[in-house]
């Protein structure tokens, strides 16, 4: 864990005790830059601080990385952009988000050193709900609307 992950939970922690209006789109940008340095660094362990442990969303995340290591692949930036949100529903365990975000930036570095930007997503709208879990916020649940 390097000193992004601790910066990123350390904003998690202010972010759940900071306005209510911010809050919950703070922690939500706190896990996506968790996330995306997992995959910049192919640190799959690092994605049980993304996702509840057990998770589909976790396993699905780790096969991924898998796949791409399999196959020579390193993903040198990922970088995800939250255009927007709305919280709509919260409760002390447990808030739900309807959020528009972009996959901004990817670029990959293949087994020959060939480096590669890849195509920019549009942007998404999906649910995404975050738990509570004994460690933290989690992401428990993202659906495309």
């Amino acid at each position: 864990m390097d000193w992004l992950v601790i910066f990123a939970m350390v904003m998690l922690s202010h972010a759940v005790s900071g306005p209510a209006e911010d809050r919950w789109p703070a922690v939500l940008d706190g896990l996506d830059a968790i996330r995306s340095q997992a995959f910049e660094e192919g640190r799959s362990d690092d994605l049980a601080l993304v996702y509840p442990e057990g998770s589909l969303l976790l396993q699905r995340d780790k096969a991924l990385l898998a796949s791409y290591a399999s196959r020579g692949v390193d993903i040198e930036r990922m970088q995800m952009r939250l255009i927007g949100s709305h919280v709509t529903s919260v409760s002390p365990r447990r808030v739900t988000m309807d959020v528009t975000d972009q996959l901004v930036e990817a670029r990959i570095r293949l087994s020959d050193a060939t480096v590669r930007d890849l195509p920019r997503d549009r942007p998404t709208r999906r649910i995404v709900e975050l738990t509570l879990t004994g460690r933290g916020w989690r992401i428990s649940a993202v659906r495309q609307q």
